[in-house]
C-alpha cells in the first residue's frame, strides 16, 4: 500500500499520546503521530546555484513540504498489529489486511446524526479508542451526547466496534461500496423469488417475517440473521435482536440500520469462510449436537388421518420396499384442545403411546418425534398467554415455561418423543403485547424466535441429555445452539419447488451460518 510505505519511509511512528491534538483538515490526530520527520536542506548545496534556481528548487520543496503536511492530516495511521492495520482518512475508517483495504467505515451515526470530528483517545495493543465528537444534537433528546467513545477491540482474526448512550434508538453505519459481494441476512428467495443468493443492488430487511406466502412463492421460510460475508473476504455481525435494514451496495455505499440502543458490530476476517464461521460461532457459541440417528432419512404424514394404525403400516411398507429411515414425526393434528393441539396429549388416534411409539422403537429401530408450537389457538386455560387470538406463550414468563415442560414431560417425553418439529413462532405473532420480561417491540419478534429455540433446547435437553433433534421453520441468529436444524417452510409440490428448497439449504448451512437444513423431498403446498 502506497500510503503504508510512504509512513514507513518518513518514519511515522504509532499513537502514544492522551491528548487529542486537532491538525487542519477533516480529521483529528495525537500530537507525536507524526514525528522524527527532517528535512536535511543544505543551503551550500545551493551556492553555487543561480538566484532564480535557488528561488525555484526551495519554492519546490516548500510545496512539496506543505503537500506532505496535508497529506498527513487527512491519511494516518491510527492502529497496527501486523496483518491488520488501520487508517483514518476525511474521518473514513479504513480497514486493511496486509496491503489490501477489506473495508472503509464512511459514518456512524446515532439517531442518524453524524460524528463532524474524530479523536483520538487512546491507543493500546488490542484496543483503539475513538472519541466521535457531535456538533449538533438530534432534535429530542436535551442530553444528546457532544461527544462519546467509539471502542475498536480486536482479538484473532475480529474486530469489535462498540459505543452507547442513554438516548440512542437509532445506530446507522455507512460503508463505501468496494466493488463486492453480499451473501446472507436472509433465507427467501430474495428479491423476486431469485435463485442467486448475492444480495448485491439489494435492500433487505432484517426481521422475522410473518406473512407467510404474501410475497414469496415458499410459505414461511423464516431464518433471518444480521450476519452476511462478502466477497472481499470479510464477515459482518451486527450483535442485536432489534430488526434492521439493510442497503447492500446502493448509490455506491452499503448502510447497515438497526433500531437499537448501542454498537455492537463484529467484524470477521477469513478470508475463508471456514475462518470466518469459527470467528463468528466464538461470539454466538457452537452449532448444537446433532445425534446420529437425525441424520438419516426421516418421513412424515401431512395429516395422519388413520392415527397410529396408519403411522405403523407407513413404516411397514418402507421397510418392505427396503428403504432406510432412521425416524419419523406425526404433524398436527395428533392431540386433544383447540386445534388439536393445546392440550399437548396423543388424542383416541394415538391411544396408548407408550406401546406403538415401543414398536417403533424396538421393532423397526426408528425414533419418533412430534409437531410442537408455541402457542395454544383459542385455549385460554394456560398461565402466561400473550393477548392475541392465537394464544402464544409468553416466554420470559416462568409461570408458562412450567406449565410447558410439565405437559410435554408427562404426555410426551415419559412414553418416548425424542424430539420436535417446531412450528410458528412467526405467523400472527402479536410483536406488540407486553411481556413479563420488557422487551422493545422492535426487538420483539426476532427475540422471541430466539427464546422459542432455547426454551425448548432446554426443556429437551433436561428430558432426554443430548439424545434428542429439534428443527424449526423461523430462526434468528444465536438460535444457533439451541436448534438442531431448520426446514424452509412449506415448499411447492413440483421442480421449482424442489429448486427453491436447495437454495433455502445452501443458505442455511453455510451463508449465515445457521447450521443443518431439513427439506421434504415431495413439498407441502399443491399445484
Amino acid at each position: 500500500m502506497g500510503l503504508k510505505s510512504e509512513a514507513s519511509r518518513l518514519k511515522m511512528s504509532g499513537v502514544h499520546s492522551s491528548n487529542p491534538l486537532s491538525f487542519p483538515g477533516t480529521m483529528s490526530v495525537h500530537s507525536g503521530v507524526i514525528r522524527n520527520y527532517k528535512v536535511n536542506h543544505r543551503a551550500s548545496h545551493f551556492s553555487k546555484e543561480s538566484s532564480m534556481n535557488t528561488r525555484i528548487r526551495t519554492s519546490a520543496l516548500s510545496s512539496l513540504i506543505c503537500l506532505l503536511t496535508v497529506h498527513f492530516a487527512a491519511s494516518q495511521t491510527i492502529w497496527e498489529k501486523d496483518p491488520f492495520s488501520i487508517y483514518l482518512q476525511d474521518n473514513n475508517l479504513e480497514f486493511f489486511h496486509e496491503k489490501t483495504k477489506i473495508m472503509e467505515i464512511q459514518s456512524v451515526a446515532f439517531n442518524f446524526i453524524q460524528p463532524d470530528t474524530i479523536l483520538i483517545e487512546n491507543v493500546k495493543d488490542d484496543t483503539l479508542n475513538l472519541q466521535l465528537v457531535f456538533n449538533q444534537t438530534d432534535g429530542y433528546h436535551g442530553n444528546f451526547p457532544s461527544q462519546i467513545r467509539l471502542t475498536i477491540s480486536h482479538f484473532n482474526n475480529t474486530f469489535h466496534l462498540t459505543a452507547s448512550h442513554s438516548t440512542f434508538r437509532h445506530v446507522t453505519i455507512k460503508m463505501k461500496d468496494l466493488n463486492e459481494h453480499y451473501f446472507g441476512c436472509l433465507e427467501k428467495l430474495y428479491p423476486e423469488n431469485a435463485k442467486s443468493p448475492d444480495l448485491r443492488g439489494n435492500v433487505v430487511d432484517v426481521e422475522v417475517y410473518g406473512y407467510g406466502e404474501r410475497d414469496y412463492a415458499e410459505n414461511y421460510a423464516s431464518a433471518y440473521s444480521a450476519f452476511y460475508i462478502s466477497s472481499l473476504g470479510y464477515g459482518s455481525f451486527f450483535d442485536t435482536f432489534a430488526k434492521g435494514r439493510y442497503h447492500f451496495a446502493v448509490n455506491g455505499t452499503t448502510e447497515i440500520y438497526h433500531q437499537t440502543d448501542a454498537l455492537d458490530w463484529y467484524i470477521f476476517y477469513g478470508p475463508t469462510g471456514d475462518i470466518i464461521h469459527r470467528e463468528y460461532f466464538n461470539i454466538i457459541g457452537r452449532p448444537k449436537y446433532i445425534p446420529m440417528w437425525a441424520c438419516g432419512p426421516i418421513f412424515w404424514r401431512d395429516q395422519n388421518n388413520g392415527g397410529k394404525d396408519e403411522l405403523l403400516d407407513d413404516i411397514q411398507k418402507f421397510t418392505e420396499l427396503e428403504i432406510p429411515l432412521t425416524a419419523c414425526w406425526v404433524d398436527r393434528p395428533y392431540s386433544n384442545g383447540s386445534s388439536n393441539w393445546s392440550l399437548m396429549d396423543f388424542n383416541e388416534k394415538f391411544a396408548e403411546p407408550e406401546n406403538w411409539i415401543r414398536t417403533i422403537n424396538e421393532q423397526y429401530g426408528l425414533q419418533f418425534m412430534t409437531w410442537v408450537a408455541p402457542l395454544t389457538f383459542s385455549d385460554r386455560d394456560f398461565p402466561g398467554l400473550l393477548p392475541n387470538y392465537k394464544g402464544y406463550l409468553d416466554l420470559t414468563d416462568p409461570d408458562a415455561i412450567t406449565e410447558l415442560e410439565n405437559r410435554l414431560n408427562t404426555y410426551q417425553y415419559a412414553v418416548g418423543v425424542k424430539g420436535h418439529k417446531m412450528d410458528r413462532a412467526d405467523e400472527n405473532f402479536p410483536f406488540t403485547s407486553t411481556w413479563n420480561e420488557r422487551t422493545s417491540e422492535s426487538e420483539s419478534r426476532n427475540r422471541y424466535v430466539y427464546l422459542y429455540s432455547k426454551v425448548m433446547h432446554d426443556i429437551l435437553v433436561k428430558a432426554l441429555g443430548d439424545n434428542h433433534f429439534n428443527f424449526a421453520r423461523a430462526a434468528f441468529h444465536r438460535c444457533q445452539p439451541y436448534l438442531s436444524a431448520l426446514w424452509g417452510g412449506d415448499s411447492r409440490s413440483n421442480w421449482q419447488g424442489r429448486q427453491s428448497g436447495q437454495r433455502h439449504a445452501n443458505w442455511i448451512h453455510g451463508l449465515s451460518c445457521m447450521g443443518c437444513g431439513y427439506r421434504g423431498v415431495s413439498g407441502y403446498r399443491p399445484n
